[in-house]
């Protein structure tokens, strides 16, 4: 398949989603309508889960939307951003919040008491005997662990040495090799 055909497929794919998208797109906005619910661009991007931009850019759709929140508005049915509640209203709403963050911060403290709780037990079944057992056990491990480690160190700095040594002494019996060959090229002077 070669590249442009490729394309062709993306592209015809791309507008067959976007045509099905469309078509779900203006069911949801006539159910709305029918259904007597309030018709916004969010809601109606929300239902098929598309985004704000497809519905404000497809003009058939942005078109369907204005159409319909224009008819509830002549039918009574005020737009959101006109609606305004009293002040007794908002004064309600006001005391219900404050008595919701009330119970909340109750429940919070009742589960922090409880996480305090739990956690104390836990530390209440070992006891201070115990964990200082524990400590000194770690204690003695690590001790032991740090004269290995010196130990292997010193063994490698050893081995280290002893290798750079054989490397010396490998090097002088090439040489002395080399010479030896050269002596027993050389040819031999009657005697």
């Amino acid at each position: 398949m070669t590249r442009e055909e490729r394309t062709t497929r993306l592209v015809h794919a791309r507008q067959v989603a976007a045509a099905t998208k469309r078509r779900h797109t203006l069911k949801v906005l006539a159910e709305q309508a029918a259904a007597g619910e309030r018709v916004t661009f969010a809601g109606v991007a929300r239902a098929p889960s598309v985004s704000g931009w497809f519905v404000r850019n497809h003009p058939d759709i942005r078109q369907g939307i204005e159409r319909a929140m224009t008819q509830q508005h002549q039918k009574g049915m005020p737009d959101k951003r006109t609606i305004h509640t009293s002040d007794q209203g908002l004064r309600a709403d006001l005391l219900l919040a404050r008595e919701e963050i009330r119970e909340l911060r109750a429940e919070r403290d009742h589960l922090k008491g409880r996480l305090r709780q739990h956690l104390g037990g836990e530390l209440d079944h070992g006891s201070r005997s115990e964990l200082l057992a524990r400590l000194n056990a770690l204690a003695t491990e690590h001790q032991q662990l740090t004269g290995q480690h010196e130990a292997l160190t010193l063994a490698l700095t050893e081995a280290q040495g002893a290798r750079d040594d054989a490397l010396i002494a490998l090097e002088a019996a090439r040489v002395a090799n080399r010479r030896l060959i050269r002596e027993l090229g050389k040819p031999q002077s009657p005697g």
